[in-house]
């Protein structure tokens, strides 16, 4: 294969996790068969045991289709924004333990505005604009 073509194989490998669970490991296989190279055998060596066929995980928890938040990055923003308050570098306990009590408090005012289906969450146009065209496949 050529370089795109292995850079599109392996971002097809990637995008595994946004088809619905059912459909995963059939992908998977259609790709492991275009597999042409030891390189590439290798790399669906590890995909097979790491993922597809891990012994804690199943495929169900592989698949994010129809999960709004995918990443890690609302648990890194909440970090961030919690050291930020807390003092970040002179963070003592006594600047922790009160700044973790305010969060507790505002837990409660971010439950109540998910069960009302409404969302504190910024979310930026062009994420906006990417959900939409994961849905619509």
């Amino acid at each position: 294969m050529e370089k795109a073509s292995i850079h599109t194989y392996v971002r097809n490998m990637m995008a595994l996790p946004f088809l619905p669970a059912a459909d995963i490991e059939p992908a998977f296989q259609l790709l492991a068969i275009r597999a042409n190279s030891e390189q590439l055998s290798r790399f669906v060596h590890y995909m097979e045991e790491q993922w597809i066929n891990h012994a804690i995980f199943d495929i169900d928890s592989l698949s994010v289709n129809g999960v709004t938040v995918r990443t890690n990055n609302d648990t890194e923003g909440w970090h961030q924004s919690l050291n930020r308050k807390a003092g970040g570098q002179e963070l003592t306990f006594y600047r922790l333990v009160p700044a973790l009590r305010a969060e507790a408090e505002n837990v409660q005012y971010e439950l109540r505005y998910f069960r009302e289906g409404q969302s504190t969450r910024r979310v930026r146009p062009v994420s906006r604009r990417i959900e939409k065209s994961i849905r619509d496949l």
